[in-house]
């Protein structure tokens, strides 16, 4: 038997940084459309458009910031600048220039102004990554078996439950101070605490 593991993410939205959507009155579940997702090298991907051009993004809701690479940036005509942004990770801390991407479109999903920085993404070819500053403003239904992604209107209620029927287990989780999610674990008897992200080829203990 193949046990299909289905996760969701319920990202509240960061301050300041994330576009906002309209409110959902009460807590009705709005579906804002499905996206397919790829899985190259490990590392999920799906398709979006940028002020109107498609590009490749991956999906990392463990990253701070969404990213788009510098080659994107110039061939869909953004124009970075303000204050370098400090990029600290795996491999070490990069400068990056803050840009804002007037239309952003995944799905049926349409964001407009959303923050972002111009800077590399990882070693798998895309034009970007899809961080916490853009998949807040969602509620997410991510199921990688199925490689399928359904983006919900984010709901200001509780409780909040996912969108099937089926079995699913609670963590307790908190945000971190960039606005991931942090969820508890254990490792050799010893508790720590996790950020949950989605980059299956690495797995970092600090």
């Amino acid at each position: 038997m193949v046990a299909i593991v289905r996760c969701i993410a319920f990202l509240l939205l960061l301050a300041g940084c994330a576009p906002e959507l309209p409110a959902v009155p009460g807590c009705a579940l709005v579906p804002l459309g499905r996206v397919t997702v790829e899985v190259v090298a490990d590392v999920p991907v799906v398709n979006a458009f940028i002020v109107g051009q498609p590009v490749r993004m991956l999906l990392d809701t463990g990253a701070t910031f969404t990213v788009v690479t510098p080659q994107a940036v110039s061939r869909l005509g953004l124009r970075p600048g303000g204050r370098p942004i400090v990029m600290e990770g795996a491999g070490g801390r990069t400068l990056a220039l803050p840009v804002i991407l007037p239309e952003f479109v995944m799905g049926q999903a349409r964001l407009r102004n959303v923050p972002a920085i111009a800077g590399r993404a990882l070693d798998v070819a895309s034009d970007g990554v899809l961080g916490v500053t853009l998949l807040s403003a969602f509620e997410i239904d991510l199921d990688v078996p199925n490689r399928v992604m359904t983006l919900y209107q984010a709901r200001r209620c509780g409780p909040i439950t996912p969108p099937w029927t089926g079995s699913y287990t609670e963590l307790p989780a908190q945000h971190a101070p960039q606005g991931q999610l942090m969820v508890p674990i254990r490792i050799n008897g010893i508790a720590l605490q996790g950020l949950q992200g989605l980059q299956p080829r690495k797995r970092t203990i600090e």
